[in-house]
């Protein structure tokens, strides 16, 4: 019978999954490597996530392709997970075929420069926000929207999702923001919210080979 803390841990992912948001959104905890139990409820959520998202996806490794079949995710998680003190996250990553975008998706089968890259956008998070409020109440702006509050929200989250998706597509964007705040909007509206913080915080734009031939 498996421990009910656990037992309720795994379900609310599962609603979390079924809903559509990624285990990188829902303030999961870190990593306890001296928990082997919490190590591999970590596992099988962001390979639930991964089945559930991506059920034609292939791993590298054939042994792991269980992941993506009902009967077998829990046992495929937890043989992966036994893997985790003798091996590093890139060779979880590699072992699944990930791409980037699904990396990012994940709470901890992730690359380091991964982790690194969610570490640095929450950090910066409360800055950025006061830098587009300022920017925002500076604006000679006729199209203002009276509700300030959510209008920079908005782009704040636009922002951290546009990060995570390497400023790729708008619909992309989109998606995570509808994940990560519940806010659907326009792959249209998308784009233009990213102009908007691009034009607030400059250095969020992606360098064009252009660009950086010029430096």
């Amino acid at each position: 019978m498996p421990h009910p803390i656990r037992l309720d841990l795994w379900l609310i992912n599962l609603e979390y999954t079924q809903r559509g948001i990624p285990p990188v959104f829902r303030n999961l905890p870190d990593l306890n490597d001296d928990d082997p139990a919490q190590v591999a409820d970590l596992f099988a959520i962001d390979l639930a996530w991964l089945a559930a998202r991506y059920p034609c996806h292939s791993p590298l490794f054939k042994r792991w392709q269980g992941v993506f079949k009902a009967a077998s995710l829990l046992s495929t998680a937890d043989y992966i997970a036994e893997n985790h003190p003798r091996r590093e996250p890139h060779w979880f990553c590699k072992g699944l075929a990930l791409t980037d975008d699904q990396e990012r998706e994940l709470h901890i089968i992730k690359h380091d420069r991964h982790r690194r890259e969610l570490d640095r956008l929450t950090d910066q998070r409360e800055e950025v926000r006061i830098r587009l409020a300022a920017a925002y109440h500076g604006r000679d702006d006729r199209y203002k929207t009276d509700d300030h509050i959510a209008t920079i929200a908005r782009r704040v989250a636009v922002w951290f999702c546009g990060s995570l998706a390497g400023w790729k597509k708008p619909q992309r964007i989109a998606d995570l923001l509808l994940a990560y705040t519940g806010d659907a909007i326009s792959r249209q509206l998308a784009a233009k919210i990213v102009a908007q913080v691009h034009r607030d915080i400059p250095e969020s734009k992606p360098r064009t080979r252009r660009s950086i031939r010029k430096i």
